[in-house]
């Protein structure tokens, strides 16, 4: 398979603080990006934020599996992730 379908990856965000509190999906550099969160992000991250790569070179497949197991193992209450992602890996 060419490598342009593993070009995904599971990226964690901690605060100011060292809370985590995001965990996303992303290819290129989403992970360092400051566009297109959510309320609840901005505030966690107004005075900076820290990148984490915790898993790289995921299909596109695999990637959205493992952001939601990623997920629901730190629990989301304590993110600022929008919604869990519906139960994809079930399908599988």
């Amino acid at each position: 398979m060419p490598e342009v379908f593993f070009k995904y990856y599971i990226y964690a965000h901690f605060n100011s603080d060292d809370k985590l509190f995001y965990i996303g999906k992303g290819s290129g550099n989403r992970a360092c990006t400051r566009y297109g969160r959510n309320k609840c992000w901005y505030e966690q991250a107004k005075n900076g934020f820290r990148v984490e790569i915790l898993f790289d070179g995921l299909s596109n497949t695999k990637a959205l599996i493992l952001e939601e197991v990623t997920i629901n193992y730190v629990k989301i209450e304590n993110l600022c992730n929008m919604k869990n992602k519906s139960t994809i890996y079930h399908h599988f």
